[in-house]
This record gives structure tokens, C-alpha cells and sequence, in this order.
């Protein structure tokens, strides 16, 4: 996401359209929130193994994986707001403009929402090894 940025010079109307990630909020607190996940993602590496602050470390990897999520639905709808734009208000789409930028922006989410994915499934992972949901017996 750092690296969407665009500069166009529009010689027909006399002036040129910047296009970057700071300029749309959603795009920022995603960004933010992601960097917040993996700092701590790579602090609990260094967590001992059979420390107790493992369930804690389980409720914090929800409440971040519900942060992160939202942040990149609305990143998600912001994307789909410059690039289809909103004729009905008079927004029209950026990305016939800023081709570099969209394309910059959507291979970050992109990336961004496989990573959600992979985080939700060692998740459940976690969840299913540390609660036992089942109750069951080892034998």
C-alpha cells in the first residue's frame, strides 16, 4: 500500500491528478492496522511454549483478526468506489486515470485478504487444539 502512488498531468484541462494511498482514510487505517497485526504476530513467536498467556494470546488474535477484517472490507469498498465510481452522487471512476495506482492498491488488498485468510485458519487451528470444543477424552 506505501508504494500506490500516481501522478497524471492533464494538459487537455490545464492541470495534473495525484492519486495516493493517504488520500482515502480506509486505505490508511487498513495499512495501519495490518502493520499493528504483524507486530504482534512476530512478538508472540518469542511467547514460551507452555506459558499461560496462551489463551490471552487466542483472544487478542480474534479481537486483531476482526480489526484487520474490517479494515479491509472498507478498504475493499473504497477500491470498488474509485474504480467504478458513484454516477448517481457525480464521482466518477479514478482508474482509467491512475491504472499503476488501482492496480497497486488492489495487489496490497489482494495480498492483505490472503493473509486474513491464513491468519482465520490457524486460528480456528489454535482455537480447536488449546478449548478442546468438542470435549472429548484424548486417548
Amino acid at each position: 500500500m506505501l508504494v500506490s502512488y500516481q501522478k497524471v498531468d492533464m494538459m487537455s484541462i490545464g492541470t495534473e491528478f495525484k492519486a495516493i494511498y493517504k488520500d482515502w482514510d480506509s486505505f490508511t487505517a487498513s495499512m495501519i492496522v495490518g502493520f499493528i497485526g504483524s507486530i504482534y504476530n512476530f512478538s508472540v513467536l518469542f511467547l514460551p511454549v507452555g506459558s499461560m498467556l496462551w489463551r490471552l494470546v487466542l483472544v487478542v488474535d480474534m479481537i486483531l483478526s476482526m480489526l484487520i477484517g474490517g479494515s479491509l472490507s472498507a478498504a475493499w469498498q473504497t477500491f470498488a468506489l474509485i474504480k467504478n465510481g458513484a454516477h448517481h452522487v457525480g464521482w466518477f471512476p479514478i482508474c482509467k486515470l491512475v491504472p499503476h495506482f488501482c492496480s497497486s492498491v488492489v495487489g496490497s488488498l489482494t495480498v492483505a485478504s490472503i493473509g486474513l485468510t491464513l491468519n482465520l485458519v490457524l486460528l480456528l487451528w489454535s482455537l480447536h487444539i488449546v478449548l478442546n470444543p468438542l470435549l472429548l477424552e484424548e486417548s
